[in-house]
């Protein structure tokens, strides 16, 4: 569920309006400054006294950074009035009477409500039924009747099967799968050490699934499986025992040059 953001912080009493005005004060000793170091600019070229490298921090940096000021509050300003307040519904741009009146804590706020929301939108509610759809399609079609194993990520958590001749879930492997499983559905990973856990929970997952499977259809004798099913049994089980003993073995081999961190 979305966690509703609290806004238990002391709302100040700077509203909207009363930064636009300070905005336009700030424009206006922008604009100033500008004129009046451009004069002082001019009357030293006048008088054959400026010297470039010796007024450039005191007289051109001065006049380049006002002008950056006055043209980014400018572009914002336009901005706000050209392209966003047209845009509220029915309202349009006389909705800035009544935006004015917000307070800027009041306006910050809500502004982490539309984006926590969006995320979570994102992140929850899309994801999920992006992954319904899909096992819906998979599991009507017909043609895969029989041929699926589901590999969730949490399938390790608490196994509550033990197979004929493979070893125990592993405390270590566990704890993987413990981290892999409680890792929200996103679209990033927040730390390396997240892909880690969840590719070692895929593997294992998959490994122990596949020799559930085989006992599911061959029963519980892995001597008398076929043998390219019983080759199959074998090459499993070793990768289990590899798995429970070292969780990154396999990855390891696959990425040497990656550093894992270890449980």
């Amino acid at each position: 569920m979305y966690e509703y953001p609290k806004n238990d912080k002391p709302s100040g009493n700077l509203t909207l309006g009363q930064l636009d005005w300070f905005i336009r004060f700030f424009l206006l000793v922008c604009i100033s400054t500008v004129v009046s170091v451009s004069y002082e600019l001019w009357r030293e070229i006048q008088q054959g006294t400026f010297i470039f490298w010796q007024h450039f921090f005191s007289v051109l940096m001065p006049l380049i950074l006002a002008f950056g000021v006055i043209a980014s509050l400018w572009w914002g300003r336009e901005l706000v009035k050209n392209q966003l307040l047209p845009r509220i519904p029915q309202a349009g741009l006389a909705g800035w009477q009544d935006l004015k009146l917000l307070k800027v804590d009041e306006f910050l706020y809500l502004v982490e409500l539309r984006v926590t929301s969006l995320l979570a939108l994102t992140n929850a509610v899309f994801m999920d039924r992006i992954k319904a759809l899909i096992f819906a399609r998979a599991y009507s079609d017909k043609r895969y009747q029989g041929k699926l194993i589901s590999n969730r990520i949490d399938r390790l958590v608490k196994p509550n099967v033990s197979l004929p001749g493979v070893t125990s879930l592993s405390s270590q492997l566990k704890q993987v799968a413990e981290n892999a499983a409680a890792m929200p559905t996103t679209l990033w990973f927040d730390r390396p050490q997240q892909l880690a856990d969840v590719t070692v929970a895929g593997q294992a997952t998959i490994c122990f699934n596949l020799m559930q499977y085989i006992c599911r259809v061959y029963k519980d004798s892995p001597e008398n499986y076929p043998p390219a099913v019983k080759k199959l049994w074998d090459e499993l089980n070793q990768d289990w025992e590899r798995l429970n003993i070292n969780p990154y073995d396999l990855l390891e081999e696959l990425m040497p040059e990656e550093k894992l961190l270890r449980l």
